[in-house]
């Protein structure tokens, strides 16, 4: 099973797109990270898995792997969490693959599936829209912030639940 989102990793002032690929296959349950991230990156590790099942998700009993290309620029800061979650949820179609397809994903969960504020997420909505993606889906919080970006679609979410339904329609 695989699933393809966009995320954004910034850099000092610059957000830098960063594909996120799962791949779900067989071996023991365990969820690796591999492209050069950061430790904020390899945290999320252990932060995801809850924010999935907090929200009433399912998470692959299986073993999980998440590439973040390209592989030589170092990914940085808790903002990848919304990605490497939705790329997880790609790949085992509790979304649909269709829906993530335009749009990048930046912000931190926490344990309970909330989506928290996430700084830097005007360098994202500028990335976002210099690559011509359709939209950007951040926190609630940060919403605002993405919105003085012309012509890009902005979803404020508050909860990891919140964009499942919004992807899915419901």
């Amino acid at each position: 099973m695989y699933g393809r989102v966009v995320g954004v990793t910034v850099l000092g002032v610059g957000g830098h797109l960063v594909t996120v690929e799962a791949y779900i296959g067989r071996g023991l349950p365990s969820l690796t990270i591999t492209g050069l991230p950061g430790a904020a990156v390899q945290d999320a590790r252990d932060r995801i898995r809850p924010s999935v099942e907090s929200s009433g998700l399912q998470w692959p009993l299986r073993r999980t792997v998440v590439n973040l290309s390209p592989g030589n620029l170092r990914k940085e800061g808790p903002g990848l969490d919304l990605p490497v979650a939705m790329s997880v949820l790609a790949a085992t179609a509790q979304v649909p693959a269709r829906a993530v397809a335009g749009w990048a994903f930046a912000g931190e969960l926490s344990l309970k599936g909330e989506i928290v504020a996430t700084p830097g997420v005007l360098s994202v909505a500028i990335a976002a829209a210099r690559a011509g993606l359709t939209g950007v889906v951040v926190p609630a919080a940060n919403a605002l912030e993405a919105a003085q970006v012309e012509d890009l679609r902005v979803v404020g979410a508050g909860s990891l639940s919140e964009v499942v339904g919004c992807l899915r329609g419901t």
